[in-house]
């Protein structure tokens, strides 16, 4: 997991100023043909992401937590995948219908 969140960063700006470079050439090739909506110069916000981690332990046999905190992260851990829902439909939707 360490790898990843040191390596995704690193390639993803790789990416980004190679992604950029080729904008630019892109651009003076096409000139007035160049489709400025279809390529985006900020594109670094679309590689970044959160980890967030819950852990949820059943109250009961080993009394770790109380029914009332784990009711409490159950409807945190809900709550995370409705916003996550939600972000997935409208990115889905910006694809789709611009």
């Amino acid at each position: 997991m360490q790898e990843i969140r040191t390596e995704f960063p690193r390639e993803a700006r790789l990416f980004v100023s190679e992604y950029l470079e080729a904008r630019l050439e892109a651009q003076w090739s096409l000139g007035e043909h160049f489709p400025k909506s279809d390529c985006p110069v900020n594109i670094q916000d679309r590689f970044s992401y959160e980890w967030r981690f819950l852990v949820l332990d059943v109250p009961g046999k080993g009394k770790i937590l109380s029914t009332e905190i784990y009711e409490k992260k159950k409807q945190q851990f809900q709550d995370i995948m409705e916003e996550t829902r939600g972000l997935a439909i409208c990115r889905f939707a910006t694809l789709l219908y611009g």
